[in-house]
Parts: C-alpha cells; structure tokens; sequence
C-alpha cells in the first residue's frame, strides 16, 4: 500500500507530456499509434492535428476524441503542410512551455 500511495504522489509531481501529432490522411494506422502514445504511464495530452485529410482520418480522430478523454483534435481548414499543424499543436498545448515538455511526433510507420 505504501509503495502504491509513494508511486502515486511521486508520479503526480512528475512533469505533465504534451504530444503533438501532425496527421494526413494515416487513417490506416491511426488508431493503433495513438492507443500506443497513450499506454505510456505519463500524464500525458495528446494534440492531434489533422492537416486535411480525405481518407476518413478525421472521422477516426473524432471517435478516438470520445474514447480517450486526453485527446484533443484540432481540424485545419486544408492542407496546410507540417509545420503549420506542429505548431497549431504547440500553440493549443495546456501545459506550460517554461515547465513541462512537448514532444512532436508522426503518426506514419516510416
């Protein structure tokens, strides 16, 4: 019980992850780099943005969104390119810049 309760207080001081995910058109591993990013044992936001997408992706992220209470999906009006969704992801992030990280990621498998 201890060592639980020490883990609990220890982790919550840890500092909070936002991850900022450019997404278009990775309808097809969408789902599985998400749930993947999330099962880290962080307190972690997740920022995703897609970029335009025709494949459905935006469709999957709005399910994702109900599945998964720390996902945030922010839609850009058309393709904007990838730095543009990085840093609509950056700019949304709740965390503090000064004191906890962000980290950009791709959702593709290359």
């Amino acid at each position: 019980m201890k060592v639980l309760d020490l883990h609990s207080q220890v982790r919550s001081q840890i500092m909070k992850l936002s991850v900022v995910m450019p997404i278009y058109n990775e309808r097809n591993t969408l789902r599985s780099v998400i749930e993947r990013v999330l099962s880290v044992p962080l307190e972690i936001e997740m920022l995703c943005v897609d970029d335009g997408s025709g494949d459905g992706s935006r469709e999957m992220l709005a399910d994702l969104q109900t599945e998964h209470p720390n996902l945030r999906m922010f839609l850009q009006p058309c393709n904007m390119g990838k730095g543009a969704a990085l840093r609509r992801g950056i700019q949304e992030a709740r965390v503090s810049l000064a004191a906890d990280p962000i980290a950009c990621c791709t959702s593709g498998t290359r």
